[in-house]
């Protein structure tokens, strides 16, 4: 992947998060969106379009490059959750003291550990007593678009393990099927997918499966990326203005000038200070909910809360956010180290010397002491010869080489004639040698030594 002083993406990320911050000002004020012109939908949603085009290539091009599933997978966690914590605790912390509410703690932890489970049940908007003087009492709004993007990065994840070599064609066939169900869901009806709704799903998936298939063809079309975002660029207006539903057009177009333009240099030098898209999109609504509450003019009010959630966003790349996406290589490093061991135990006790694992052991440790008993007692079978059909029964050495036999028949003659060497053994179930000279035996013997 590009280093970020060869592209402008952090610039394009900053300017979709100011967008979509200058969209909810007029929601939380109680007015209308403002549509962006030309292209039908309001600054908020074109900002979250170009969020799910630019990651949806991001991300692919992650799994191109990355060695190994562990690390993707440590990466987005390591990107995603802790901006996410820090902001559900501070502002749950600060409404519950600002509004002085001890009957409905609850809620606000409640609050806290719902939406950190976020991925499964869905994003928790209220607590109980918090902003009921505003004109939306939801705390955090934006956070309903995390769920759709975890859940697309698990999707274009799937199709890069189980596609191997086919994963690009995989990319490219799902974009479509979800371009088409986009175009056909007006006609079918929205349903509920769990945390998440179909409308919503197809919408954001075809843009951020667009992104992907950009990625896929990149070495190829990345030498014409200007070329590519200026084409995008026309084209997802015309594309707006002359068909009556969405398409996979629409977000192939967008994809195109986002990624296409993103792509230039023009705009590197703003990533010297660092990419605070993220913690402006988490941060912005509770802070533009304070920010109408305090200041009472409507500009002044939004230029307070778009200089207050740049300065928190900035804060939370370099305090940790930048930090954290430092650490997926060692945190891979753990977990790979960790099921490699499982894996090397695994195999072990599958592979025990002389066929033999620890419940077989045990198994066999009782067939001695009661052929010590037995002859102890002086007590006769009535099958003769039945303790070596039960040495034979337990091992099953009828099935395997004479070489990988754990243990000779002859070492377990009948009852009724039992030799003093082989009763010595019977007697002694816990030895840590074997004294009769059995190499497999003496082999498990030394991988454990106590046989419970």
């Amino acid at each position: 992947m590009s280093s970020r002083a060869e592209n402008s993406y952090d610039f394009v990320r900053f300017c979709a998060a100011s967008a979509v911050l200058f969209s909810h000002h007029f929601d939380l004020a109680g007015l209308p969106e403002p549509p962006v012109p030309g292209y039908g939908e309001d600054f908020g949603e074109l900002g979250v379009e170009v969020f799910f085009c630019l990651s949806g290539f991001l991300i692919c091009r992650s799994l191109q490059n990355s060695a190994s599933w562990v690390r993707f997978v440590c990466a987005r966690i390591l990107r995603i959750f802790p901006n996410l914590a820090f902001v559900l605790v501070v502002s749950s912390t600060v409404t519950f003291l600002w509004y002085g509410k001890d009957d409905y703690l609850w809620p606000h932890i409640a609050y806290v550990v719902d939406n950190l489970l976020l991925f499964v049940r869905g994003v928790t908007q209220v607590i109980p007593g918090v902003f009921t003087d505003a004109s939306r009492p939801a705390v955090n709004e934006p956070l309903w678009t995390l769920p759709y993007e975890l859940w697309l990065y698990t999707v274009l994840a799937l199709i890069f393990v189980l596609g191997t070599r086919w994963s690009s064609v995989g990319g490219v066939v799902g974009a479509l099927l979800l371009g088409m169900v986009w175009s056909a869901a007006p006609l079918v009806g929205g349903f509920d997918l769990g945390p998440l709704h179909s409308l919503d799903f197809v919408r954001l998936g075809s843009y951020f499966l667009s992104g992907a298939v950009l990625a896929v063809f990149w070495r190829v079309i990345g030498r014409h990326a200007l070329a590519i975002g200026a084409v995008g660029l026309v084209g997802t207006f015309i594309v707006r203005n002359l068909l009556p539903i969405d398409t996979i057009f629409h977000s192939l177009a967008l994809a195109g000038a986002v990624i296409g333009l993103g792509s230039s240099k023009a705009m590197a030098w703003f990533s010297k200070g660092g990419d605070a898209s993220y913690g402006m999109y988490v941060f912005a609504w509770p802070v533009q909910q304070f920010s109408l509450l305090l200041i009472g003019p409507f500009w002044l009010s939004m230029l307070a809360a778009f200089v207050t959630t740049t300065a928190v966003g900035y804060t939370t790349w370099h305090a940790f956010e930048k930090r954290a996406m430092s650490y997926p290589e060692r945190l891979a490093q753990i977990l790979q180290r960790g099921i490699r061991r499982d894996r090397l135990a695994k195999r072990d006790l599958s592979r025990d010397p002389g066929w033999i694992t620890l419940a077989l052991l045990r198994r066999a440790c009782s067939a001695r002491s009661s052929l010590h008993r037995a002859a102890s007692s002086d007590q006769k079978s009535s099958s003769p010869g039945w303790g070596r059909y039960a040495a034979l029964s337990v091992f099953d050495m009828r099935e395997r080489p004479a070489h990988t036999r754990p243990c000779s028949p002859r070492l377990f003659p009948s009852a009724d004639t039992p030799s003093p060497r082989n009763r010595r053994i019977a007697a002694h179930p816990r030895r840590t040698r074997c004294t009769a000279g059995c190499r497999g035996v003496a082999q498990a013997c030394r991988a454990r030594p106590r046989i419970v």
